[in-house]
């Protein structure tokens, strides 16, 4: 008997990508919630009829949300600048970078050493009546400032994410406290300039409310500042969008 070979042929199947449905948007009842179809809609009046419960209804807002989001340009990419590590280990994420320096840092920096060099001269020079106890504390308090300034790349922020939470916590503490938010509550993170400085805030729900929480401050660097923002999105699955609060920044070149 003579034996037929059958021939097979194996088909590959090109992987299609999903475009992004976040331009699209359907236009829905106010009074019944069906999805009123193509037809029913007049664009160029922004009016819509729907077919279920032939309510009458305006469509612009929905308009003008999706023009704004078509015109709102992309921000663009951060790479991570110098002085900010991040280390992934499994289903957690820790951020270290040094304390940015604040106003009050700079100004207890420069006035401290000079009052207390100050002390110390008016006791050795003077006639004996300035008390040795003073002098003693001006000059400790010189010694301290320019000691804290010579060490400031010591001083970190750590921030961790995992499944549960997120944790900052500043080493020294310098009087302020570690803090921690459940990730389900934080709904985004924004940027703000303030005195010159660039700010991370957080939009985070809480039972009373959104409130807005100060994660870092009195960052120089703006690459620094939206990289944080950009990392800590990433991580949380947060996909970004500007809040009133927040400061328009030119693009990072």
């Amino acid at each position: 008997m003579e034996r037929k070979t059958i021939q097979t042929h194996k088909l590959e199947l090109k992987e299609v990508p999903v475009e992004d449905t976040s331009s699209f948007t359907k236009i829905g009842c106010p009074n019944c919630d069906y999805d009123v179809p193509a037809s029913d809609l007049n664009i160029n009046d922004k009016i819509a009829k729907c077919g279920k419960c032939n309510v009458v209804f305006s469509f612009r807002e929905e308009i003008q949300k999706m023009n704004r989001a078509a015109q709102a340009p992309p921000k663009q990419e951060i790479i991570r600048p110098e002085g900010i590590d991040i280390f992934h280990f499994e289903e957690e994420m820790d951020i270290t970078l040094e304390q940015p320096i604040s106003v009050p840092e700079v100004l207890i920096g420069t006035l401290v050493p000079f009052i207390g060099l100050l002390f110390v001269l008016v006791y050795f020079l003077g006639d004996g009546d300035f008390p040795m106890w003073l002098a003693a504390t001006g000059g400790l308090a010189s010694f301290l400032s320019v000691f804290n300034l010579a060490h400031r790349s010591n001083q970190k922020i750590f921030i961790n994410i995992d499944t549960q939470y997120l944790s900052i916590k500043r080493r020294p503490k310098k009087f302020i406290q570690d803090q921690q938010y459940s990730i389900h509550d934080i709904d985004q993170l924004y940027l703000r300039v303030i005195g010159g400085y660039h700010h991370v805030y957080m939009l985070v729900n809480s039972p009373s409310g959104q409130k807005h929480v100060k994660l870092v401050a009195n960052i120089q660097s703006v690459s620094k500042a939206r990289y944080l923002e950009q990392e800590i999105e990433r991580k949380l699955g947060i996909k970004d969008r500007r809040v009133p609060e927040e400061t328009v920044l030119p693009s990072t070149m």
